[in-house]
């Protein structure tokens, strides 16, 4: 397979195993939706199920998926860089037997930083480093996203006081 057909095959495995974690707390943001009253009123006045998801439902989800997906962005980062301390790296791995070492295919930053950590010990550990600080910086921006978004929808919703 070429490079890009196995990183394609690597990201919809890492996608289709990550969906089931998702479908919880998706379908319990949809059942207290679907509990509010503007949902009921649509309903009452005989909007259909896929009208009522579409009008009604989605638009109030949009901020918790893009919420989720930066936080699964962030997890499936922190999983690919541990899977490139293993010798498994995005886009395939390119074995040789003497000696016996593991080189990415596609060169990504989890790649470099598993194909270098044997040099740790040794003079050379700079090698690794410059991979280790883009790799760190990509995903401290994540998170920080994450937690912007998650600040922001919190101040959205919580501003307003109760009555």
């Amino acid at each position: 397979l070429s490079i890009m057909e196995l990183a394609a095959i690597q990201w919809a495995l890492l996608t289709v195993f990550g969906i089931p974690a998702l479908i919880p707390s998706m379908n319990s943001a949809v059942e207290e939706l679907k509990q509010r009253e503007f949902v009921t009123v649509a309903t009452s006045i005989g909007a259909g199920p896929v009208r009522r998801f579409f009008v009604h439902i989605l638009p109030h989800l949009w901020e918790r998926l893009i919420l989720l997906l930066s936080r699964e962005t962030v997890a499936v980062l922190t999983l690919v860089g541990q899977l490139g301390i293993f010798n498994i790296f995005i886009g395939g791995t390119i074995f040789t037997p003497a000696p016996p070492l593991y080189h990415s295919k596609t060169n990504e930053w989890a790649g470099l930083l598993g194909q270098y950590r044997t040099h740790i010990s040794g003079g050379t550990w700079w090698i690794g480093l410059f991979p280790l600080v883009g790799f760190m910086l990509l995903l401290l921006s994540f998170y920080l996203t994450s937690r912007g978004l998650q600040r922001k929808i919190h101040q959205t919703y919580h501003s307003v006081s109760h009555i």
